[in-house]
């Protein structure tokens, strides 16, 4: 609870910073900042899985009582990540070159932040942050959430003065803290070193976990890619609004899965049944749910009003935002997904993954039938994430008939 309530303050401080930042900032500008940095968004994959089955391991180990190993694994984990991330922070630092030497001042800087963006994606937020069990490091975790919020928040200064280098300046910041936060609170101080049985084994858990996890992030990058394709820069500046009012929504739910994920997977260990851990999950969506489903509601008669006040540039995006607040709520039942990460069946998750991104895809086509709208995107994620969210518990309901049967 500690953590999810560090990090419902660090929601409402982002919220607030993104509010201001879109008092400073033209659609249009933004817009051709988060087109650069799209790279950041499909770039988690290259760790190929091993700090996800990191995530699972470590508590298991812990939840066995040996210590030792769960280092070794850390390890090695560490080893793998950190080459990994030194080579695409090398390869984007490369191409900052090559558009510098092109005279494209702006893509120079934006291959610059993603290149420490790359680190902190794949070490800092893949590696270092799976290595975080207890509650005592969750709030350090969400210690981190409330610092990082509040440069956000003092970023905008830079945005202001600095218009396009700002936003550059104001994320490089970001990136920049959450890497070191995390290094200098990591729970395993151990020395990188290679493994390749503890590697493999890691790899194995975790790639099935990986998949599924890339296709969501996948997802939602691919939304963005095609606004930004199908209707330009400015309108991907436009819809900056209404992500941040679902990715505000979501942060609750996201919160407690991170948290269940560790304390089912410790309850597993500890000789736990499949039947205990798929209830728990849902158990865990109830208040992210409830909390979800309150904040839409009043959301969507309140937005006119708050964006008229607040972010005036940005109105053309109401219709959108309103449908963002309402497809956030399927992203309550988060929590959920985990139960057959914990039982060794990630590849059934990546069933429902699969079954959203295609529901989505075929909404989008029937609503962009005549010509697509901002709005239709929202619209579509929410019969997308809908579609996920049934699926994953009709898998629940048949690995329950299974177990009781057994």
């Amino acid at each position: 609870m500690v953590f999810a309530g560090g990090n419902l303050i660090a929601t409402g401080l982002r919220l607030v910073g993104s509010l201001v930042l879109y008092r400073v900032v033209s659609p249009a500008t933004l817009g051709a900042f988060q087109g650069l940095t799209l790279p950041q968004s499909y770039i988690s994959p290259l760790h190929l899985g091993v700090p996800d089955g990191l995530t699972r391991e470590l508590p298991l180990a812990l939840g066995r009582g040996d210590r030792l190993r769960a280092e070794m694994l850390a390890a090695a984990a560490g080893w793998w990540v950190g080459a990994v991330s030194a080579v695409a922070c090398a390869a984007g630092l490369c191409l900052a070159v090559v558009f510098a030497c092109r005279g494209d001042t702006q893509a120079a800087v934006a291959w610059v932040v993603n290149s420490v963006a790359f680190v902190s994606i794949l070490y800092g937020g893949g590696y270092l942050q799976a290595t975080f069990r207890t509650s005592s490091e969750f709030r350090a975790l969400a210690t981190k959430a409330v610092l990082e919020a509040l440069i956000l928040l003092a970023g905008v200064l830079l945005v202001w003065a600095l218009d396009f280098f700002g936003l550059a300046g104001r994320a490089l910041l970001a990136a920049a803290f959450s890497l070191a936060y995390l290094w200098m609170n990591r729970p395993f101080r151990v020395r990188p070193r290679w493994s390749r049985s503890l590697l493999l084994q890691m790899w194995r858990v975790g790639f099935p976990i990986l998949v599924n996890n890339a296709v969501l992030v996948w997802w939602a990058a691919l939304d963005r890619t095609l606004v930004l394709t199908w209707l330009g820069t400015r309108e991907l500046g436009l819809y900056s609004v209404a992500l941040l009012t679902s990715s505000t929504i979501a942060q609750f739910p996201q919160a407690f899965a991170q948290v269940a994920y560790p304390s089912l997977a410790f309850d597993y260990a500890g000789a736990g049944e499949p039947g205990d851990v798929i209830r728990g999950a849902w158990r865990s969506c109830l208040v992210p749910f409830l909390v979800s489903t309150a904040i839409a509601a009043v959301a969507w008669p309140a937005l006119p009003y708050v964006l008229q006040i607040i972010a005036p540039q940005y109105m053309e995006a109401l219709a959108a935002t309103r449908w963002a607040a309402i497809s956030s709520i399927p992203l309550s039942f988060s929590p959920a997904r985990v139960a057959l990460y914990v039982l060794g069946k990630p590849w059934r998750s990546l069933v429902a993954s699969v079954v959203g991104v295609g529901t989505y895809g075929a909404a989008l086509a029937l609503l962009g039938e005549q010509s697509l709208s901002l709005a239709d995107f929202p619209k579509a994620l929410l019969v997308g994430q809908s579609a996920t969210v049934a699926v994953t518990a009709g898998l629940h309901w048949l690995e329950l008939r299974r177990t009781d049967r057994g």
